[in-house]
């Protein structure tokens, strides 16, 4: 978990950072354009890998075979996709009705082909719960990206300054990793090898494309019906909400899914694991999210300047919604881990059916209503996965409301105590009512934590204070 977190907060920290420079170099504009691009690589690269690498990692002893098998396939799988949206640009760039779009969609489609070639090296080390290695690599590689584009948006290079550090960043894992793994694919195809990991697969690929799709549903809506402009002010909302979200999330997935894969055959420690990770994550998340909802306003316009000063309301309600994402990573890995890929898929398919038409009501009226949308399908959401979680582990939904509860009502408390001590506060200075805002909230949250005795609370304190002695 230390690792994964230098890796998950390293990799995303540098990109929180970097982000901040390139907001007060580029434009709204340019951020939403990379942003209505990336809904069609982000579905591309789910093809690429297919739903394989969870397979592998899934199996207990994939051969080498395996692998290599598995390497070829996404290869040829990512060629052919790079070969699609090369000619499919210019009817992209017609639906958004934007020029430049084409040049820019072409060249970002070879990251596919860069993913494709990395992929085993990098999923052999997380199954292997190597997070050591992940974490030098992806750390130093993300920081190379970030140079270069901040130097290139410095230089006047505009939305390719963007363009070059979605390049440049897997174009060095993939050397780094290459570099550092002594594995290399055999020149072997296995049918045999290919159906077997395809059984699991297949619907992890389904699952992973209807995910792809629902979390860029907003961009492409927004992109086509509303402006790029638009866009840009939600993209950086959701940026900036992603960094605690997607970083707790991102740890909790390639920690739990390949450790709960080994408990697979203890349903009882499974079942403990999967308490405690509830109760300490959501402890941790929490708080976090709450916090960025009463803080936003000084967040935005102290760390991105007063002309994103729209994506303020955007942060909030996106950071309702944030609240619960690491209770569904958590619960989704209980599906994946016990190998029914199909139970993942069936309820991932009725999640997103129902999600994707909500939003795109809810965007009928306003970019707003569109993300209150996306906060009722969250909540609707860890409601149906804990309920097929607890068919397979015994461990009900009502067990799981009973382990969140309470950090989620002392977080709110806190907040709104917060809310109501820092309004007071007549300071102009944001940096002032930030610290300020940030030392009250977690003095009361943990006094909260103290008093209540919570046993998450107790939980993370035991533990860190284990790693001390």
């Amino acid at each position: 978990m230390i690792w994964s977190s230098v890796h998950r907060f390293g990799t995303m920290g540098l990109a929180f950072v970097t982000n901040i420079i390139l907001a007060r170099l580029l434009t709204p504009e340019d951020f939403g354009i990379i942003g209505m691009i990336m809904v069609f690589i982000a579905v591309s690269n789910a093809f690429v890998d297919g739903g394989f690498a969870s397979a592998l990692i899934q199996k207990k002893r994939p051969t080498d075979e395996d692998y290599s098998t598995i390497f070829y396939w996404n290869l040829g799988v990512s060629i052919l996709l790079f070969s699609g949206l090369y000619y499919a640009a210019p009817a992209i760039e017609r639906f958004y009705e934007m020029s430049s779009l084409a040049p820019i969609l072409r060249v970002l489609g070879v990251v596919l082909i860069l993913n494709a070639f990395n992929i085993i090296q990098f999923n052999q080390l997380r199954k292997d719960l190597n997070f050591k290695k992940l974490a030098n690599i992806y750390v130093i590689t993300n920081l190379l990206g970030a140079i270069l584009a901040i130097y290139m948006a410095y230089t006047g290079f505009g939305v390719w300054s963007l363009v070059a550090k979605l390049m440049a960043t897997p174009f060095t894992q993939t050397i780094l990793l290459w570099f550092t793994s002594n594995w290399r694919p055999s020149l072997v195809f296995s049918i045999p090898s290919f159906k077997e990991l395809f059984g699991f697969s297949s619907f992890m690929l389904l699952t992973s494309l209807l995910n792809k799709v629902y979390d860029n549903a907003q961009s492409l809506i927004i992109g086509k019906l509303f402006s790029a402009v638009d866009l840009g002010f939600y993209t950086q909302a959701k940026r900036m909400e992603e960094v605690p979200v997607k970083g707790l999330s991102s740890i909790v997935n390639q920690v739990t899914f390949p450790v709960f894969s080994e408990l697979q055959d203890s349903p009882e420690k499974l079942r403990s694991g999967l308490s405690k990770t509830l109760k300490v994550i959501t402890y941790i998340n929490f708080p976090v999210m709450v916090f960025v909802i009463v803080a936003a306003e000084p967040i935005i316009m102290l760390i991105l300047s007063s002309k994103w000063s729209e994506s303020i309301p955007y942060l909030q309600i996106l950071a309702m919604s944030g609240m619960l994402y690491t209770l569904t990573t958590v619960n989704t890995n209980i599906f994946k881990s016990l190998g029914r890929s199909d139970t993942y898929f069936w309820v991932t398919l009725v999640k997103r059916l129902f999600g994707i038409t909500l939003i795109f009501i809810g965007a009928q009226f306003g970019i707003k209503e569109m993300l209150y949308a996306i906060v009722i399908n969250t909540y609707l959401f860890f409601i149906l996965n804990a309920y097929y979680s607890s068919n397979l582990t015994n461990y009900t939904i009502i067990d799981q409301v009973r382990a969140v509860t309470p950090a989620y009502v002392i977080s709110i408390i806190s907040g709104v105590l917060t809310y109501i001590i820092s309004f007071k506060i007549d300071e102009q200075a944001l940096v002032v009512i930030l610290i300020l805002q940030v030392l009250i909230y977690f003095f009361i949250y943990w006094s909260l934590s103290s008093i209540f005795k919570l046993e998450s609370y107790h939980i993370l304190k035991n533990t860190i204070l284990r790693k001390h002695k």
